[in-house]
């Protein structure tokens, strides 16, 4: 009974841990895919920035040709130099509170997965001292052994002596019978 106790336990156990760990596993995937999805994000929007950055550093580019060569500079070739500051500086705030966000997003990521890795401990050690106990009351001390061999050795003996007692009672009842027998003609 014992045993069968001691098995059901694990088997409890067992498939405790296995659901622990399925929903760790899946807490883990779950956060690696919104990382991944929030670095591609953050990838297009540098991406995009980029390409502004492409689209001013060619019209700088055009205003320095256009000033450097013979003639007058055509005004619609130029860049307004406030305009191009004031550009500069909602691209660089722009690019600041991205990077900011990321980096936000990042720490979030890198807190849920030590919350992760904590719960994984703790179910774990939770695990190991169940299997502990389980353990415990599945193997019985020495103590308990010695003392029921002793009860079963007293009980052995007990039994020896009765089927003595019967055997001597049968033997007299048979000495018995022969008597009657011898008496009666």
């Amino acid at each position: 009974f014992a045993a069968m106790a001691a098995s059901l336990h694990g088997d409890v156990a067992s498939a405790i841990g296995h659901q622990v760990e399925q929903m760790i596993l899946q807490a883990k995937i779950d956060s690696e895919a919104r990382v991944r999805h929030d670095l591609q994000l953050a990838r297009s929007q540098l991406s995009g920035l980029e390409g502004v950055i492409a689209e001013l550093d060619e019209r700088v580019a055009r205003c320095a040709r256009a000033n450097g060569g013979p003639g007058a500079p055509d005004p619609s070739q130029t860049v307004d130099r406030e305009f191009l500051t004031q550009k500069i500086s909602q691209l660089e705030q722009k690019w600041g509170a991205e990077v900011k966000a990321l980096k936000q997003d990042l720490h979030r990521t890198i807190l849920a997965h030590n919350h992760n890795s904590d719960l994984m401990r703790h179910h774990r050690d939770a695990l190991d001292e169940a299997r502990r106990k389980l353990d415990a009351l599945a193997q019985p001390k020495p103590e308990q052994v010695d003392a029921q061999i002793e009860k079963v050795d007293r009980l052995l003996r007990a039994g020896q002596a009765k089927q003595r007692a019967v055997d001597a009672l049968t033997d007299r009842l048979a000495a018995l019978e022969a008597q009657v027998n011898d008496m009666l003609p």
